[in-house]
């Protein structure tokens, strides 16, 4: 009788629990009242979990939510249409990121002085979103030797999988190797400011030469008198592969100051002169003695050729102060006795004994009786004759 009762009791409370389970009681119902406070005999139960579908979702258990948990996609498991910050496309339909790829490396090629070269800067865009090139800039401190020849205007944009062109170009205004590094920004998400190194090709060796070779000599020159002379420098190209080498001569100064030496009119000595094989520089100095006697003085300037004087070239300078000094032979003429009318005639010699040209200015007679002579000086006046030289005058 015991087992009997027992067991009909344990039906009981399992159907009891199921009756609560399925009916799901409102807080007023567990309440007892619809509008009282829970008595001390309430009870509560713990709500149903998603798992068990108590959530009034019409999805059955075990199927995908219609509604994601932020309440504005498809079901879980779905891509969402909108992004979490709600401007972005779809999750997993997202733009890709644009990658930039340029040389690390520009090297112009071998030109001369003054001369210009162009180079082409390929940007390729290995990304798979758009790429966009803001700005491109030589990095400071650098030489004004390298430009940009393209314009990008408000920027430059490469789709992914092709390439631009932007053309550099490179001008030699100065001897010796010229380098710099380019800054391109773009949107890059991993390189915001990529560099590429530029340079130019400097090849040979320059080679001066001078003449003459002995350096200047004005010999001698009348006092108070100009006498110029030139120097010529000649860069003598030595053929190499591809030569570029520019020959670099100046400032020039003159090592003695008070020597009556110096640089003719026009002539730039205190700038540096830049030559191209075959290209020559004249270098003109003019001699104004002041005074009898000798002079001498050194050319100086700096070159590039290391050959020549140390780096230091020197070119000697002499000259003399000098006068012309005229003779007579003879010196004194007696005709004798003549009959009245007859024409006696004889040659005198003028001899220019001096070191420097001299010119006769003019001729006449001058004392008693100058009337009865006469002096033939047609090709005598005006006309030089060096040291040395005679000239007849009848």
């Amino acid at each position: 009788m015991f087992r009997r009762t027992f067991a009909w009791w344990v039906v009981l409370s399992v159907l009891v629990s199921l009756c609560w389970l399925g009916c799901e009681p409102s807080p007023a119902e567990l309440d007892g009242d619809a509008d009282g406070p829970e008595s001390d005999m309430d009870f509560e139960f713990p709500m149903p979990t998603d798992g068990d579908d108590g959530d009034a979702d019409p999805t059955p258990d075990g199927d995908e939510d219609p509604v994601d948990a932020d309440g504005d996609g498809p079901p879980d498991g779905d891509k969402d249409s909108v992004d979490d910050d709600g401007d972005a496309p779809t999750d997993g339909d997202q733009p890709g990121e644009p990658q930039i790829d340029v040389p690390a490396e520009i090297v112009f090629d071998p030109v001369g002085v003054n001369q210009t070269d162009t180079a082409n800067l390929v940007i390729h865009n290995r990304g798979d979103g758009l790429l966009v090139v803001s700005n491109l800039q030589y990095a400071s401190p650098c030489t004004l030797e390298f430009d940009i020849i393209s314009e990008i205007g408000d920027g430059l944009e490469i789709d992914p999988g092709l390439s631009e062109t932007v053309v550099l170009s490179y001008r030699m205004e100065n001897p010796g190797l010229d380098e710099c590094d380019l800054n391109v920004w773009s949107n890059d998400p991993n390189a915001a400011m990529t560099q590429v190194h530029v340079r130019s090709t400097y090849v040979g060796t320059p080679n001066l030469r001078v003449e003459p070779s002995a350096g200047l000599e004005f010999g001698p020159v009348d006092i108070l008198s100009e006498n110029g002379r030139t120097l010529t420098l000649t860069f003598e190209h030595i053929w190499e592969p591809g030569s570029n080498a520019v020959l670099e001569v100046g400032p020039f100064v003159l090592e003695d100051e008070d020597t009556p030496f110096d640089f003719a009119d026009g002539f730039a000595f205190d700038q540096v002169q830049r030559l191209n094989p075959g290209d020559v520089v004249q270098v003109s100095i003019v001699f104004v003695p002041m005074e009898l006697g000798p002079y001498a003085n050194e050319l100086l300037f700096d070159t590039n050729d290391e050959d020549f004087g140390r780096a230091s070239g020197a070119v000697s300078l002499s000259g003399s102060g000098g006068a012309a000094r005229i003779s007579l032979d003879p010196v004194q003429v007696n005709f004798g006795r003549k009959p009245i009318g007859f024409e006696a005639r004889t040659v005198l010699s003028i001899a220019n004994t001096g070191d420097v040209d001299a010119t006769i200015d003019s001729v006449a007679l001058d004392g008693t009786g100058a009337d009865e002579f006469r002096v033939e000086i047609e090709g005598v006046v005006g006309a030089p004759f060096g040291p040395g030289e005679t000239m007849p005058l009848s």
